[in-house]
């Protein structure tokens, strides 16, 4: 189960807590939110300090949602491990993923 906390910001920002297991079955709903961000022109981060679990499917997303831009806060090691492990880009853009995966 994963529940969705939002939090907009002055400064134009967006976090979003996931809390919980993040699956495949919950990643419409997380593109709805990345597409509503970049829509809206605001700064996207994902506070992961309390995600438990997750699949493949949504390290793919995590790693995507990086790729466009946003920040991944809170990143459990195991998480931060796995994306750099799942990487198949270019040294440039893994460099980027540690950057923006805190």
């Amino acid at each position: 189960m994963l529940k969705i906390q939002t939090t907009h910001h002055a400064d134009n920002g967006l976090t979003v807590a996931l809390i919980g297991t993040i699956g495949r079955e919950y990643l419409g709903e997380l593109e709805d939110v990345v597409g509503r961000a970049a829509r809206d022109r605001q700064r996207l981060s994902f506070d992961l300090s309390q995600v438990r679990l997750v699949d493949r499917e949504a390290v793919g997303f995590l790693a995507s949602a990086m790729e466009r831009g946003a920040r991944l806060a809170g990143c459990p090691a195991y998480l931060r491990e796995w994306l750099r492990l799942e990487s198949r880009c270019s040294p440039a853009a893994a460099s980027e993923r540690r950057r923006t995966c805190v």
